[in-house]
């Protein structure tokens, strides 16, 4: 999903609205915005492998769970122009069933975010890994961004884009001031402390336990996936990515520009409208807000209540 300009070229152009909400960003896109859905296209000959479609059953079972929407396309049956384009591209015919996994919304000519074989194995690591579930824990224990470290393999050249980062990292924890919460306007609807906390985690490029993430995160920019070098990811929200900062931008300055963006006020309420990547996350987001509120885990008998509860509360806290 090539959209986003350089972060250093982004933060240049975003100024705070006049009728900004005292919201910050980061808390107002984990508590109102949910992950745009990914277009996954597995391309086919006869009958799935039986653990390739068993894992695709899983997806299509638990829609809520994923932001994917899977589509097969048989490859012996007549296709659509833009299926039958997107095969000729960037399929490969010794390696049915082939998947495709693509950004909504972007055109024809933008590459896949993902493809390879559609295995059973391939389809976990697309959907889920240790990494993301740690993003996750720290996005839903109240971090403000989580920054992913992309390492490069040049062992010195990470070694010090980590030890800026955590440097920094910890400063702007102490010095960053979160907007006061205004009386009018939107209010917080999560009983999670409003803080700004700015975990460093790091992702090794040649893993085979993060390769889907990897590539997610590498295809977010144009030609991000040709950098060399260490790469910082700033990630807000339910799993979006803010951008990549590489090169002259793995700095003390952009660092800065970039976590305290997403720590002002929202000046924009409509996701759209905002800089960022969304990223696969397997996450049921009603019951984590659920837990949140219950502070224990939610019954399967309780679920559905819970959330009725919960909607209430939100709609009070509105009003």
């Amino acid at each position: 999903m090539k959209y986003l300009l350089s972060l250093g070229v982004l933060f240049a152009s975003f100024l705070p609205a006049a009728n900004a909400c005292t919201i910050p960003v980061f808390r107002y896109a984990l508590e109102k915005w949910e992950l745009t859905p990914y277009e996954v296209l597995v391309f086919h000959r006869g009958p799935l492998p039986k653990d390739a479609d068993a894992e695709l059953k899983k997806w299509t079972d638990v829609r809520m769970k994923i932001n994917l929407d899977v589509t097969l396309v048989d490859l012996d049956a007549k296709m659509s122009d833009t299926h039958a384009k997107l095969w000729k591209r960037e399929g490969d015919p010794r390696k049915t069933p082939f998947m495709l996994v693509r950004y909504h919304g972007i055109g024809l000519s933008e590459p896949s975010a993902w493809k390879g074989e559609c295995t059973a194995a391939n389809l976990r690591n697309v959907i889920d890994s240790p990494m993301r579930q740690t993003i996750l824990g720290h996005l839903t224990g109240g971090a403000s961004v989580v920054v992913v470290l992309l390492t490069s393999g040049d062992e010195k050249a990470d070694k010090a884009v980590h030890a800026m980062a955590a440097k920094e990292l910890a400063d702007l924890e102490k010095k960053l001031k979160l907007p006061v919460q205004a009386e009018n306007g939107p209010k917080l609807r999560l009983p999670l402390p409003l803080k700004v906390s700015l975990p460093l985690v790091v992702v090794d490029r040649k893993s085979a336990a993060e390769a889907g993430l990897v590539s997610l995160l590498l295809n977010i920019e144009e030609d991000l996936d040709t950098v060399k070098g260490p790469i910082l990811f700033p990630i807000f929200g339910r799993g979006r990515a803010l951008g990549g900062l590489h090169g002259k931008e793995l700095n003390a300055e952009i660092l800065f520009r970039a976590t305290q963006f997403l720590c002002k006020e929202c000046s924009c309420q409509v996701k759209e409208l905002n800089p960022g990547v969304d990223l696969i996350f397997h996450a049921n987001w009603n019951d984590i807000f659920d837990r949140m509120f219950d502070k224990k885990d939610v019954s399967p008998l309780k679920k559905s209540s819970r959330r009725i509860e919960m909607r209430d509360r939100i709609a009070r806290s509105e009003r």
